[in-house]
């Protein structure tokens, strides 16, 4: 048996969400700890590692420069937490 379709609800569509297309960033080839001038570009003011759609940075180099201010923190040249 066939349903009617009046008794049915109507189906919502919600508004889609519309994002500004920033350009690409690119990274420096070789990146170093001791560059603590090109690594704080990418920390916030708490020391906290901006993310990805912040740095526009592709995921590759997202990881990367994750990894290399981790080690600049563990080689006590960026601090942990910024008070």
């Amino acid at each position: 048996m066939p349903r009617e379709t009046s008794a049915r609800r109507p189906i919502r569509k919600g508004k889609k969400k519309t994002f500004r297309k920033l350009p690409k960033r690119t990274l420096p080839t070789v990146l170093d700890i001791s560059d603590t001038e090109l690594l704080s570009k990418f920390v916030t003011e708490k020391g906290k590692i901006l993310p990805r759609r912040i740095t526009r940075l592709s995921a590759k180099d997202q990881r990367q420069i994750t990894r290399v201010i981790k080690k600049s923190r563990f080689a006590g040249l960026l601090p942990f937490v910024i008070n």
